[in-house]
């Protein structure tokens, strides 16, 4: 594939920066309008906006969701006050770690999109999950391990961000991470999250750069 132009780039830069419009977001918000039929209707539908798929398969062709042994994995505590136990507990996850703007969490199912969109309303920030490893930590060992930091935290007397405070950024962790036992990344057969998106069909091949 050859290197976007210079102009080109800068317009795919402004659309992300809007947020992706995708074929079915924009049929449904005008079907819901019932302004399909309108003038900027119809050349909003002719200008060809990316299915979903189209979005997310070359996305998934490429990217694999790193593991890690939750059971060996040292979180701090402030770094986990960073979301309230309420929505750690109801989506079945961890912060592990913050780099600026980008809150990285473990969970045991990475493809829970509503968490996901949980964390980010309530933070603000961009989030990035990590599966926690199934071998090594099930499900219900995972929801245990939630349980059982954010006791941890509450005897620590340490504050946790408020339920009711959507989009203000939680608490800010102090320190730094202590170091996290990785577990290489699996085959696609092995990856969950690859799994999930693999039911509507195969993920076509990848252009390289030329």
């Amino acid at each position: 594939m050859s290197r976007i132009p210079a102009d080109k780039l800068r317009i795919g830069r402004s659309l992300l920066a809007g947020g992706p419009v995708t074929q079915e977001l924009l049929q449904a918000e005008l079907d819901r309008q019932g302004k399909g039929a309108s003038v900027l209707g119809k050349a909003l539908l002719k200008a060809g906006f990316p299915r979903e798929e189209d979005l997310i398969y070359p996305l998934l062709a490429k990217l694999r969701i790193p593991r890690i042994n939750a059971k060996n994995t040292k979180i701090p505590l402030e770094t986990v006050a960073l979301l309230p136990e309420e929505l750690a507990s109801q989506h079945a996850l961890l912060p592990l770690d913050r780099m600026g703007n980008l809150l990285v969490v473990v969970t045991s199912d990475v493809g829970n999109d509503a968490g996901m969109a949980a964390v980010r309303g309530h933070t603000g920030m961009t989030v990035f999950p990590i599966q926690s490893d199934p071998k090594s930590c099930t499900a219900d060992e995972f929801g245990g391990i939630v349980k059982d930091y954010y006791r941890r935290v509450r005897e620590a007397g340490i504050q946790t961000a408020s339920a009711a405070g959507a989009g203000s950024g939680g608490a800010v962790a102090s320190g730094a991470n202590g170091v996290l036992t990785a577990i290489p990344v699996g085959s696609p057969n092995e990856d969950t999250f690859f799994k999930r998106f693999l039911t509507a069909g195969p993920v076509p091949a990848v252009q390289k750069d030329m």
